[in-house]
């Protein structure tokens, strides 16, 4: 039976750590190894590992806080399965969750849905099963409704021969370092399956609410389209289209709590307009956006934007 190495990145989550390593422990699944990387934890997780946890994981601690993209590198270069998956510290899996996504193992990727916790509640977030092949998986992942599924590491099953085959990594960007993967992965991917499983719970604490202003977003979004223009992924004016107008996105929700950084990044917009198809955006309201700002209707962006986020 093949194993499946599980590299879980780990930073100040006492609170919800226990709950974590557990659901990894009940598996159903027999043959799985728990890699966990304390990325210099100053509150009690490394107390919670070495108490309850110590015999039963592979457990590694930094004296510094490197990042999670340093964290889950070393956790890949130590995993010896032939499957990798990710999860995040305050997450936990159903636990039939690895048993069913191996039931794919022979696709080069297995992408489920998951189900999103905030506080109490509880909302199944998934996309219907779906078989792709090397051509279409790309078209596929590029699609607005889609996208979100694929920019984060989790919730994915990945062959670690072609990781390794790839050298592939997570880059040290302090943003967009899960997308910079997941693309480069699929990337070189002859399939892909989605599956309708939405036992990965993704835990929405108070931490990941609340959105912390970036100041070098525009930055780290270059380097992000760099590392995607270089595995040649925005071959078309879909995908082209569909990428700037979500970059363009992305740093007006990032600004848009400061009036006058908000203005300036809208007027920073003309050069990435440039690069839109219009007739390629799929939604309505990414059309209007454009339109709106190649106008210069930046006041009324900036009142729909706060509404929107009522």
């Amino acid at each position: 039976m093949e194993k499946v190495s599980v590299v879980v990145s780990l930073f100040n989550k006492e609170k919800y750590v226990k709950k974590c390593i557990m659901s990894l422990i009940e598996q159903t699944y027999p043959n799985i190894e728990i890699i966990v990387i304390n990325d210099g934890s100053s509150d009690r997780s490394d107390d919670i590992m070495k108490k309850f946890f110590i015999d039963k994981v592979r457990y590694y601690i930094w004296n510094d806080n490197k990042g999670v993209s340093a964290a889950r590198n070393y956790g890949l270069s130590l995993a010896t399965a032939q499957y990798v998956t990710f999860i995040d510290a305050d997450d936990y899996l159903d636990k039939h969750y690895i048993e069913d996504l191996m039931k794919y193992k022979k696709y080069d990727i297995v992408i489920s849905g998951y189900t999103s916790k905030i506080f109490e509640s509880y909302t199944a977030k998934k996309l219907e099963y779906i078989e792709l092949n090397d051509k279409e998986i790309m078209d596929f992942t590029m699609k607005k409704n889609n996208f979100s599924f694929f920019s984060q590491p989790w919730g994915k099953l990945y062959k670690k021969s072609i990781i390794d085959k790839g050298k592939l990594f997570f880059p040290s960007i302090s943003f967009g370092e899960d997308t910079a993967f997941v693309l480069t992965y699929l990337n070189g991917c002859k399939d892909a399956i989605i599956i309708e499983n939405t036992g990965y719970i993704n835990v929405e604490n108070d931490g990941t609410l609340s959105r912390k202003y970036i100041s070098d977003i525009s930055n780290q979004l270059q380097i992000l389209t760099d590392i995607v223009n270089s595995e040649n992924i925005l071959n078309d004016t879909f995908k082209i289209s569909f990428w700037y107008m979500r970059n363009i996105k992305l740093k007006l929700i990032n600004s848009h709590y400061k009036f006058k950084i908000f203005i300036d990044e809208c007027k920073k917009t003309e050069s990435e307009l440039r690069h839109i198809n219009v007739k390629k955006l799929e939604s309505t309201g990414d059309r209007i956006l454009y339109y709106l700002l190649k106008y210069k209707l930046y006041l009324l962006i900036y009142i729909l934007l706060k509404l929107k986020q009522r």
